[in-house]
C-alpha cells in the first residue's frame, strides 16, 4: 500500500457535515441565549441616566440569573445528545441530521453513563491545562484515549478496523 498526498486530507472529505453540525449548535445557541442578551440590555435602554428605576435593574437581573442558569442547563443537556455526532460523521460517513438523530438515540439509552464520561474527559484533559498547560501534552492524549475506547464499544463494530487499530502492523 503506497501512501498519496490525497491520503493526508482524507479527513477533510466530510468537512460540509462538519460546517452543518457546527453552524446548528451555533444557531440554537444563540437562539436559546439572545433573551438573555436583550434583557441584559433592558435596564440600559430604557432607565433615564438621571432616575434609575430599581425594581427594572432588580427585575432583569433576577431574570437574566435565573434564566442563564435554565439556558446552560439545556445547553449541556444537548450537548450530551450530540455527543457522538462528530464520531458518526467521521466513521458513519452520516449527514449532519442523521448523526445528530444517531447520536441522540444511542445517548438517550445511557445518558447519565454519557454525561459522567464527559465529565470524566474533561477532568483528565484539564488537569494538564491547570499545570501552566505543558500537562495538557501529556493528559489530553489520556482523555481522548478514554473517548476512542468508549467509541469503540458504541457505535464501531469488531470488523471495522479503524486508523488507530492499524498502527504498528504490516499493511503490505
Amino acid at each position: 500500500m503506497s501512501l498519496e498526498l490525497g491520503d493526508f486530507f482524507g479527513g477533510f472529505k466530510n468537512i460540509g457535515s462538519y460546517f452543518l453540525l457546527t453552524l446548528i449548535v451555533m444557531g440554537v445557541s444563540l437562539v436559546v441565549l439572545s433573551p438573555y442578551i436583550i434583557f441584559s440590555f433592558l435596564p440600559l435602554m430604557f432607565n433615564d441616566p438621571e432616575n434609575v428605576n430599581p425594581a427594572l435593574m432588580i427585575g432583569s437581573s433576577l431574570f437574566g440569573m435565573l434564566y442563564i442558569l435554565v439556558a446552560t442547563v439545556f445547553l449541556l443537556f444537548l450537548q450530551a445528545c450530540i455527543y457522538l455526532a462528530p464520531y458518526l460523521i467521521h466513521y458513519g460517513s452520516m449527514s449532519a441530521i442523521d448523526a445528530m438523530k444517531t447520536s441522540y438515540a444511542i445517548v438517550k439509552k445511557n445518558f447519565w453513563w454519557m454525561v459522567l464520561m464527559a465529565i470524566v474527559v474533561s477532568l483528565v484533559a484539564s488537569i494538564g491545562a491547570i499545570a501552566c498547560y505543558v500537562g495538557a501534552l501529556a493528559t489530553y492524549p489520556f482523555a481522548y484515549i478514554m473517548v476512542y475506547f468508549m467509541l469503540k464499544d458504541m457505535i464501531l463494530t469488531d470488523d471495522e478496523k479503524t486508523e488507530i487499530d492499524l498502527l504498528g502492523t504490516n499493511q503490505e
